[in-house]
């Protein structure tokens, strides 16, 4: 399994909970701020979930009038497929 796939059945996971998934951006919100920095996400993801991943992002921060970083959707979609493989 490459880096690629993680990401692409992690960011499927995050799409398919839509806006449920606030308890997983909480996750990723409370971490220590000592050890949070914006960092270079690299994977490759088909267009159709790259666009919705980016309509997620824009719905939730609408929603709960928080921004919600890239970082923080593609942090959270890792964390979605890490619960689901564990």
């Amino acid at each position: 399994m490459t880096w690629d796939d993680v990401m692409c059945e992690g960011v499927a996971l995050l799409i398919a909970r839509g806006r449920r998934v606030e308890a997983t951006l909480d996750r990723v919100r409370g971490a220590d701020p000592a050890t949070v920095r914006r960092r270079l996400v690299q994977a490759t993801l088909p267009v159709d979930l790259d666009r919705a991943l980016v309509n997620l992002q824009l719905d939730l921060g609408e929603r709960s009038g928080t921004p919600t970083t890239y970082e923080q959707m593609w942090t959270a979609a890792a964390l979605l497929w890490l619960d689901a493989t564990a």
